[in-house]
């Protein structure tokens, strides 16, 4: 039987791919600010604009919403905090609503590993959040987790929880690209903690959108880490992106708490419930450079 998903996000980097990982028993509904989205996927656009607009489009027969969709300035919180709300805490308000009121059978959540607490242990789903003083964008993103569990009378929810996702179409603000964006230039790497930097284990977005298909048919309420299965430090990353541009890397190094020296995940569950990832960051990162 076809399902009917309203996806967000559709035109980044992990909405993409996740319209894309779908099957033909999937009838994709994009959410975009305007029809400009790229078709390399069979999809449906929906013109709407998260950030400003009241009504949601009302699409009947709804199987499913996957809130991929994330404020385009998440790191400018001193000048777009209202953006950031609108599309981080607002929408996912509207679309919870919404979703409630066609019986919707499932919400999958994208959320982020930034809402944990820093630790220096791998981070499972036991790990503690951050209550206090997380910054704007990890505490946008927890103030909707929280709203989106509160609708599981209503609707299956699943949250997944991000961790470095990579891949061609990614935000230039965000790690990958702007450690690219360093080597070539020649700038400064800060490593944090020791000479080989913070560890953490990123996922390729095939792999990560694999995930999100998959979560759609899950039953039950879950919360689920999403990561890569290899551990790379920053000076493995940039080893790797070095090699591949034919650039030496300049490193600088700056100590720092310990509990601060991984940002890993344990991706156990994801493995039980979802996929197993299959793509190693040293043949995937090419799709960055590009």
């Amino acid at each position: 039987m076809v399902k009917k998903v309203l996806i967000t996000g559709g035109s980044g980097m992990l909405g993409a791919h996740v319209i894309g990982s779908g099957n033909n028993q999937t009838e994709w509904y994009s959410i975009s600010r305007a029809d400009n989205q790229n078709y390399k996927a069979d999809f449906t656009p929906v013109v709407y604009d998260l950030a400003e607009s009241d009504e949601i489009p009302v699409l009947e027969g709804l199987d499913a919403i996957v809130h991929c969709a994330n404020s385009r300035y998440y790191k400018e919180f001193d000048r777009y905090a209202h953006d950031i709300f609108n599309v981080n805490i607002m929408s996912t308000f509207k679309l919870l609503e919404y979703g409630k009121k066609l019986n919707i059978k499932k919400f999958v959540y994208i959320s982020t590993g930034g809402v944990y607490d820093l630790s220096a242990k791998t981070i499972d789903e036991k790990t503690s959040v951050l209550i206090n003083g997380p910054e704007f964008y990890s505490g946008s993103k927890l103030c909707a987790e929280i709203m989106v569990n509160s609708y599981r009378k209503y609707f299956n929810v699943t949250i997944l929880r991000m961790f470095f996702p990579y891949g061609k179409g990614q935000n230039q603000q965000n790690l990958f690209p702007g450690l690219i964006r360093k080597i070539k230039s020649g700038e400064e790497v800060v490593l944090h903690g020791s000479n080989t930097g913070i560890k953490l284990n990123p996922i390729y977005s095939e792999d990560a959108a694999g995930a999100v298909v998959k979560a759609i048919d899950l039953e039950g309420n879950h919360v689920i880490n999403v990561g890569g299965d290899e551990i790379l430090s920053i000076r493995d990353i940039c080893g790797i992106i070095g090699k591949k541009l034919d650039k030496p890397v300049n490193y600088r190094y700056d100590k720092l708490p310990a509990a601060q020296q991984t940002l890993v995940c344990d991706i156990s569950l994801m493995k039980k419930l979802l996929i197993t990832p299959k793509y190693r960051f040293k043949d995937k990162i090419e799709t960055l450079l590009i």
